[in-house]
């Protein structure tokens, strides 16, 4: 019925083509469904309404249609007020877009994390032996294995402690035990691997030697150190003992053989010249 200027700039059209145009011309939906929005406002009691709007140009817009009925002498009609929002709902369906991308990404790396973590702690737990993981010498986690190692019953117990927290002041070789992690650290965490033996002390207080073979793994975030333990107390015991029984049969070869000569000049100078 009556159209303002403004109505006429977006359109393209002039007042009086606007004028003469039916809400069906403009409106890109079809008949049925433009009544159902209707329909639907109307029952949920809303005057506003997102349409596809077509301009003369062809393009269409999306825009929020605000109305209200309004009567002049006697007859009804419904005051609209236009508003362009292609723009606004444009960069909303980015938006989601750009979010929904982002969830399926999170979701991906989620599963792949997942799927990492399993399998280390498949790995982990069905190691057959002590294992730990640590970074910068601090213990991040280890297995059953590892807490039975050292006698303890929690991994709490050891989260965030150093292997010299559970070691004597000195190594067997006189080097401060600090020191001597210090060093096999940086070797492991420099060459890739490294395998040496630590004297530990258990929560009992007994001194056990460790066989540690510690491996440095690459993550995404950085790199931890994974280390599989052996208490190989036993076999260093034997190790001496059977090194000390080598050591008296020496002994006692190279007394024999003392003897043996003794004896023998003895005997010369017994016999007359």
């Amino acid at each position: 019925v009556k159209a303002n200027r403004s109505a006429a700039l977006f359109y393209g059209y002039s007042i009086e083509e606007l004028e003469q145009m039916s809400i069906s011309q403009i409106n890109a939906l079809p008949r049925d469904e433009i009544k159902r929005r209707m329909d639907e406002a109307e029952r949920l009691r809303r005057n506003y309404f997102i349409f596809p709007h077509r301009l003369a140009s062809g393009e269409v817009r999306t825009v929020e249609v605000h109305s209200t009925p309004a009567q002049i002498y006697d007859r009804q009609y419904l005051f609209s007020i236009i508003h362009d929002i292609s723009d606004r709902v444009r960069l909303e369906t980015e938006l989601k877009e750009l979010n929904q991308d982002l969830q399926r990404r999170v979701d991906e790396e989620i599963l792949r994390r997942t799927d990492i973590l399993r399998r280390y702690q498949l790995l982990f737990e069905r190691a057959g032996g002590a294992v730990f993981i640590l970074q910068n010498t601090v213990y991040l986690d280890c297995n059953d294995a590892a807490l039975a190692l050292f006698g303890l019953s929690d991994r709490e117990q050891i989260k965030g402690r150093h292997p010299h927290d559970f070691a004597p002041p000195l190594q067997i070789d006189g080097q401060s035990s600090e020191e001597r992690e210090k060093q096999e650290f940086a070797r492991a965490e420099h060459e890739g691997r490294q395998q040496f033996t630590y004297l530990h002390r258990r929560a009992d207080g007994n001194a056990i030697n460790v066989h540690v073979d510690l491996s440095r793994v690459d993550l995404d975030e950085g790199y931890v150190l994974y280390a599989m333990c052996k208490d190989v107390t036993a076999e260093t015991e034997k190790e001496k003992q059977k090194s000390e029984t080598e050591r008296l049969l020496i002994q006692q070869a190279k007394t024999a053989a003392m003897g043996d000569m003794l004896g023998a000049i003895a005997h010369q100078w017994k016999q007359p010249l």
